[in-house]
């Protein structure tokens, strides 16, 4: 799943922090990953305990899928491409489709 907002807003941008070296950011698309281990969800452990006793707290055992996530989506490849598709030169140009928020699909551009 390609998800596009979070709690009706728009994501994030993603963007590379040349200092750290380090991705900061979420959006404007970001790959979802479900559970392997299917589970109640809980808080992260930056937001716990949180002090609302409603068992959502932070807990190590739990499947903590976000890990495998993948934040600012750039570009999604097809095997086998289509005969006659010519193949997007995403290492070229896919931040500038992330930071204008396209999505490209198949052999069409669109944007939000």
């Amino acid at each position: 799943m390609i998800a596009y907002e979070r709690d009706g807003k728009l994501m994030d941008p993603c963007y590379l922090d040349r200092v750290e070296l380090k991705l900061n950011g979420e959006g404007p698309f970001r790959l979802i990953v479900p559970q392997s281990k299917v589970g109640s969800p809980d808080r992260g452990e930056r937001f716990s305990p949180s002090g609302c006793n409603d068992d959502y707290d932070y807990d190590k055992n739990k499947d903590h899928n976000a890990g495998s996530m993948v934040r600012g989506v750039v570009a999604i490849r097809i095997e086998p491409m289509p005969v006659g598709v010519e193949e997007f030169d995403y290492k070229n140009g896919g931040w500038a489709y992330a930071s204008d928020g396209t999505f490209i699909t198949d052999t069409s551009f669109s944007s939000k």
